[in-house]
């Protein structure tokens, strides 16, 4: 009886293994026609989608080669551009740099012209004072020989009195002698 058992669970088990295996290889031939068929419409919709895409890169050649030709139009005079901006900028440069010499050597200048007219003024300053010390010794010495002159005048015309006075007396004594005789 466990063997009459043993044998009937065995080719039940057989039963079930074999339709198992009748359904599996059942799905598996579905599901590989189902890829087949789906990879057929897969590669159908590329070959469609490549062509449009052919279509629509040549219409887009088509249209940009106008604009190609703009572009690379535009990017001659670009360039052109570039270097007259480039050399214009080397002589920006340069006239910075010429200017920047041209200020500094204005400060250094303007510093030594700064410190010679503070020297001239100085010196100026020096000549304004011995010029009025000299000024105050010659009008002083003016002063003086015009003193001396007044009292060599009232001198001179005292003396001149007293010549006058001493030739009066003297005619007056001649006059008067030679009368006499």
């Amino acid at each position: 009886m466990g063997e009459a058992m043993k044998g009937e669970f065995t080719d039940a088990d057989t039963d079930l293994r074999q339709e198992f295996e009748s359904a599996r290889e059942e799905v598996r031939n579905r599901n590989s026609e189902e890829y087949n068929v789906q990879k057929i419409q897969r590669e159908g919709i590329i070959e469609e989608l490549e062509r449009h895409f052919e279509q629509a890169h040549k219409a887009y050649l088509e249209g940009t080669e106008h604009r190609t030709a703009s572009f690379k139009s535009l990017t001659k005079s670009d360039a052109a551009a570039a270097k007259v901006i480039e050399q214009r900028m080397k002589k920006l440069m340069k006239l910075q740099e010429d200017l920047q010499h041209w200020r500094t050597k204005i400060g250094t200048t303007s510093r030594e012209w700064e410190e010679r007219n503070a020297a001239l003024r100085k010196e100026k300053e020096l000549m304004s004072k011995h010029y009025a010390q000299l000024k105050a010794a010659l009008d002083a010495g003016r002063a003086a020989a015009a003193e001396r002159l007044k009292q060599l005048s009232v001198v001179s015309s005292s003396a001149m009195q007293v010549r006058l006075v001493g030739i009066i007396g003297f005619t007056e004594i001649h006059t008067s002698h030679c009368a006499s005789r």
